[in-house]
Order: C-alpha cells, then sequence, then structure tokens
C-alpha cells in the first residue's frame, strides 16, 4: 500500500536538489537516482528536471506531488486507525444486561470511557437474564451484566462483582409496617409477596426464595406479574407487597407507596459482569482497565440506600 519511493519524491520536491535530499533522508544519492528513476518508469512520466543546482518539477511532478501529498496523508491515516484498532482504541464491543439495574452503576465509568476512547461503539441490548446467559457462551455478546447465579460455574467464564445493592419491601403508604426503619422476614411471613416469576425472572425469583428458605419460612407468593411496573401497581392497590432493590425504586419513584430496608443478610443482589477467559477483542481489555480504576475509587461497593 504505501511505497518508499514516494518519501523520496516528495522529499526531493522539498529541497529541489538530490544530493540535500540524500542527506535528509540518511541514504546515498545514488538511492535517490534509484528511487527517483523507478518511480518515473512506472508512472511512465518524467518527475524532475535537472539544473545547474539541483532540480524542479516539470508540470506532470508538480501535478503528482498533490497526489503523493494526499496519499501519504490517507496512509498515515489508516496506519493510525490500525494500530488504535491493534490497541482496542477503536473498534466495537457488544454488551448485554437483563435490567437497568445491573449497568446503571456503571454509568459514570462508561461514560468516561466513551469520553477517552471516542472511537469505540459500544452497543448494548437488553434480554432476560437465560438469554444474556447463553449469548455470552456462544461468543455473541463479550460481556454481560447480572448476577452471578445467572452465569453460573464454568471454567471459560470470569465474573466480577461490582456493586450490591439491598433490597427493600415495598409497602402502601398506609400499611401498618410502612413506619419501620427495617422489617424482618418474620414480619413478612403472612403478607402476600407479589413477586415476578420464575420464567419471567428467574435469577431474582431465586434470591428472594433463598433467603426466605434459609430462615425455614415459606413465602405465600403471588406470582402472576411479569413485569415490576405490575408488581407495584398491585401494591398501589392494596393486593400484597413486593420486594426490589432500592436501587430500582429510586430510579422509578412512584406516589402511595414506601420502601423499608429487609433486616436480613441475605437481602441483597450482587450485581457484576461476566466474559469470556480467552479475550480477543482488545476493546474488552481496554473496559476492564477502565472498571478496574472506577472501582478502585469506590469506598464500598454497597449501591446507598
Amino acid at each position: 500500500m504505501y511505497d518508499y519511493k514516494l518519501d523520496v519524491f516528495v522529499t526531493v520536491s522539498q529541497y529541489l536538489n538530490f544530493s540535500e535530499a540524500a542527506n535528509h533522508l540518511h541514504i546515498a544519492q545514488s538511492a535517490v537516482s534509484r528511487n527517483i528513476a523507478e518511480l518515473e518508469k512506472e508512472l511512465g512520466i518524467k518527475l524532475f528536471d535537472r539544473t545547474r543546482r539541483g532540480c524542479v518539477l516539470t508540470p506532470a511532478g508538480e501535478v503528482f506531488l498533490e497526489e503523493a501529498f494526499k496519499f501519504i496523508t490517507l496512509s498515515d491515516s489508516v496506519k493510525c486507525k490500525l494500530v488504535k484498532f491493534s490497541a482496542g482504541e477503536s473498534g466495537e464491543l457488544m454488551a448485554g444486561y437483563p435490567s437497568e439495574l445491573m449497568i446503571d452503576p456503571l454509568v459514570p465509568c462508561l461514560k468516561e470511557f466513551t469520553k477517552k476512547y471516542p472511537n469505540v461503539n459500544l452497543h448494548f441490548i437488553n434480554f432476560n437474564s437465560l438469554s444474556v446467559a447463553r449469548m455470552l457462551r456462544k461468543g455473541e455478546l463479550e460481556v454481560a451484566f447480572g448476577r452471578e447465579e445467572s452465569f453460573y460455574k464454568r471454567e471459560d467464564i470470569e465474573w466480577r462483582l461490582i456493586f450490591v445493592s439491598p433490597l427493600h419491601v415495598v409497602l402502601p403508604e398506609d400499611h401498618p409496617l410502612a413506619k419501620k426503619k427495617k422489617v424482618t422476614l418474620d414480619m413478612l411471613e403472612n403478607e402476600t409477596i407479589i413477586l415476578l416469576s420464575r420464567a419471567s425472572n428467574p435469577g431474582f425469583f431465586d434470591v428472594v426464595q433463598k433467603m426466605f428458605l434459609a430462615k425455614r419460612i415459606t413465602p405465600l407468593l403471588d406470582t402472576s406479574v411479569n413485569d415490576r411496573h405490575s408488581s407495584i401497581l398491585l401494591v398501589r392497590l392494596g393486593k400484597g407487597v413486593t420486594i426490589l432493590s432500592k436501587q430500582y425504586m429510586t430510579l422509578h419513584r412512584v406516589p402511595g407507596i414506601v420502601t423499608v430496608p429487609i433486616d436480613d443478610e441475605y437481602a441483597h443482589m450482587d450485581l457484576g459482569m461476566a466474559w469470556k477467559k480467552e479475550i480477543a477483542n482488545p476493546v474488552m481489555r481496554l473496559l476492564l482497565e477502565e472498571i478496574d480504576v472506577f472501582l478502585e475509587k469506590q469506598p464500598n461497593r454497597i449501591i446507598p440506600i
């Protein structure tokens, strides 16, 4: 793609002297003459006329000089892009997430990453946790955000904890527990808990189920809804209570309800990211470095409540 003879030609054009051009290029004058002669032969035109003091560009040489500058600039630009691509400073990266909760804490970090690497295109797709995990395993995604349980234990997958999101019970504002500073699972034993079905959100369903079973409590579950908005609507209608992260309720403020922290060691969600151990995309390495820097600045990884 790039011909060294162009460099020789441009240098001679600048000095209009073969000897001075040779000194600048740190090559013998005979090498300069040979490169120009070969270039003229390839093009089938004469580029220089010799003079007593050096040389001058022919009319054809003047035209070719303009094109040579364009070509060299384009070649340098392509080379720069290739270097950036190999370093991960340009390119594309596919990321998947099952909920905005899984990625919201990293938005400041991702914003900084896009500023730092403007030539990198980040693509985000939203599917349920099982689909996201499956796409990561098949190589359709390079990074996936979610709970560790979604990715199971696989030797070819890395998982990193990013934040811990405490769980709250969501109650109507006139509920007897609404004014409590904290509630225990015993207090919820006789409450109808409106929860997304395992089919709709298998990861979160298992988190809540595990929390109650650890206390040997069988919760009264209503799993007739398939989205969080519907579960909150039923709470507002007095049909029961639901359990969500405080993070979600902060993002989606709803009148007529209150949230109360659950006082239990299992009442939290671990939010993290997963990727394949064998990283083929250099952009992924840069993203991991940026996230490492971001997390080092966090005093703790508990999302404030």
